[in-house]
């Protein structure tokens, strides 16, 4: 019983923290993100759970960074170094086979803009 008790209160006080979190634009970017890539790639609900937990803390990760760095020239630079670790996040979360198509839809996107 008593686990029962600590179970339902860890997950109440997560579900709390989603909601919240979810009402910030960098939780519905987030959320955006991850239903997007689920949808072109065929992921499943966990992986796109878990995509939008590494969009969540580059988000964060951006907002530290905005906070630290108030020049134009370093706020990009930092900005853009925490970007270019999203790949590398996502990796794991997609296995070999999805992130190669990521990476290529990434690139074609890229090549018509």
């Amino acid at each position: 019983m008593k686990r029962f008790t600590i179970t339902s209160f860890v997950f109440l006080l997560v579900s709390c923290q989603l909601l919240t979190a979810q009402s910030s634009p960098g939780a519905q970017v987030a959320e955006r993100l991850a239903s997007r890539l689920r949808d072109s790639l065929g992921l499943s609900s966990e992986q796109q759970q878990s995509l939008y937990q590494v969009n969540m803390s580059l988000y964060y990760r951006n907002q530290q960074v905005r906070a630290m760095h108030t020049q134009p020239d370093s706020l990009r630079f930092y900005l853009q170094r925490v970007e270019n670790t999203r790949d590398s996040l996502y990796r794991p979360v997609l296995g070999d086979e999805k992130y190669l198509m990521y990476k290529s839809r990434k690139r074609e996107l890229l090549r018509t803009n």
